[in-house]
């Protein structure tokens, strides 16, 4: 690399997410015949067909729920089952809680706004393509628990065009089996029941790309079929991701250190 100025690291964290969070208020039934659960009963019908699998519940000063707690399954037509048991306490009928989740496995970030922090990436607004590459990825789950869910790989797709890469979907009549993907990386989760090619370097290479630097990128997060994941909306990660220009006589000229 003669000229490091058309090479950028970008770190994305979920927790910086700008999509909206989604908050949620009902009542409920807390330990029926005085004894704990993970069962809440009688919450109202718009608050179950608002709730999703994987948000964070809570009830003032954590009387009856542990912190952290989440949404495991929802039961029609009015019983919310929840990831753990809800603390010892006599039963309580009408108690107040709280539903949020800011869904981490569909994140958007403002990249365009790296050209009024950084100063040498305006020098790359027009540009129209690159090359990128998850260099890194982590996140809030254990392979146990991808075990339990039955999920194999994750997968990495984003808004941006990826004009070389293509994926097998499908297929139905007048569709064809291979069509464009966006998927930017694959991460491997160590699911005890596959077998996996390399489970201790990283699988990902480089892609062509349009310009992320140009507006909004968002990621999600999905399953080896491209369907997101559920169990992630309350699950933090964090990602790299290299962006490289091709050298042109325009980014040859920058006055830049020279790595040798």
């Amino acid at each position: 690399m003669n000229n490091p100025s058309n090479y950028f690291e970008v770190h994305l964290n979920s927790n910086d997410n700008i999509n909206s969070s989604i908050t949620i208020s009902g009542t409920a039934t807390f330990n029926t015949g005085d004894t704990p659960s993970t069962n809440i009963l009688a919450i109202p019908a718009g608050v179950i067909s608002s709730a999703q699998v994987g948000m964070v519940i809570s009830d003032a000063g954590n009387t009856y729920i542990t912190a952290g707690t989440t949404i495991a399954s929802i039961t029609l037509p009015s019983t919310l089952v929840l990831s753990a048991t809800t603390l010892a306490g006599n039963e309580e009928v009408g108690r107040a809680f709280t539903l949020t989740s800011t869904d981490n496995s569909n994140c958007n970030f403002n990249l365009g706004s790296v050209l009024d922090q950084t100063p040498n990436a305006q020098n790359f607004q027009n540009e129209t393509d690159c090359l990128l590459k998850v260099k890194y990825f982590s996140v809030e789950q254990t392979a146990a628990e991808f075990t339990t869910a039955l999920l194999q790989t994750i997968q990495i797709r984003s808004n941006v065009i990826l004009p070389n890469t293509i994926e097998s979907q499908f297929q139905t009549t007048g569709i064809l089996n291979m069509g464009s993907s966006n998927i930017l990386g694959i991460i491997p989760v160590g699911n005890t029941t596959y077998t996996y090619s390399d489970l201790q370097n990283n699988p990902n290479d480089w892609k062509c790309s349009s310009n992320p630097f140009k507006g909004q990128i968002e990621i999600n997060i999905t399953d080896s079929n491209g369907t997101p994941l559920t169990i992630l909306q309350s699950k933090n990660w964090y990602m790299v991701i290299c962006v490289y220009f091709s050298k042109t006589d325009k980014i040859n000229n920058f006055n830049m250190p020279t790595i040798l």
